[in-house]
């Protein structure tokens, strides 16, 4: 909605990929409709059938959002979106107002409220999102705790490995240096790598080795 963007139409996804938004340039046809609706208007116009979409998508009636939040037992998509068009309704009656007002004093008090409705319209809007995406997060939420407890006990498991095999290399080192105790780290770690064959290169070999009776 709103004025042409100069630029390809992409989209951009959340980190976890539940949501998008895809970002393109509008139409002349939707920038003539904008223009003639009004800004305002306009995006209420979008809001409202947003909201709408939910409702009818939990089977149930939008002309009936009021008995909806009256009736709800729950904060669900319904709940959430009827909460918006109550919101809206309340919106578009102080623009209404406000266009034909003025007094000062009124207008600026009816200003003050209409912002104040536009940032709860935020919150019911944030609701509404959470709810419309409850089931993917609530299933995912527990897939990721389970993805994120394998890659741990994998990286557990590996660490243990790689300790055990500093280990062979450490004895390794210690018999090497029992004959030439004059060797560097370096000149061990090649006949390491001779004797023993790891993949690993010789100074990551050295990295890993204590001589004795030194503090590294």
């Amino acid at each position: 909605m709103g004025e042409a963007v100069a630029c390809d139409p992409k989209t951009l996804r959340s980190p976890k990929d539940f949501v998008g938004v895809t970002v393109r340039p509008a139409s002349e046809g939707e920038v003539q409709n904008f223009e003639q609706i009004g800004s305002n208007q306009a995006y209420i116009a979008f809001l409202r059938n947003w909201a709408n979409d939910a409702i009818r998508n939990d089977n149930k009636d939008p002309a009936e959002y009021q008995k909806i939040i009256g009736e709800s037992a729950t904060a669900d998509r319904a709940y959430w979106a009827s909460c918006m068009l109550k919101r809206l309704d309340d919106i578009e009656e102080d623009l209404a107002f406000i266009e034909h007002c003025s007094d000062a004093v009124t207008l600026r008090q009816i200003a003050l409220n209409t912002i104040h409705k536009a940032f709860v319209l935020n919150s019911y809007f944030h609701g509404l999102t959470i709810a419309d995406n409850e089931r993917a997060i609530f299933t995912g939420a527990p897939l990721l705790r389970s993805l994120a407890e394998r890659r741990r006990l994998v990286n557990a498991d590996r660490h243990t490995e790689a300790v055990r095999k500093w280990g062979r290399w450490n004895d390794e080192a210690k018999i090497i240096w029992g004959r030439q105790p004059r060797l560097t780290k370096q000149a061990v770690a090649a006949l390491i790598k001779r004797n023993l064959g790891p993949a690993e290169a010789v100074k990551t070999i050295a990295k890993k080795l204590k001589k004795p009776g030194t503090a590294c």
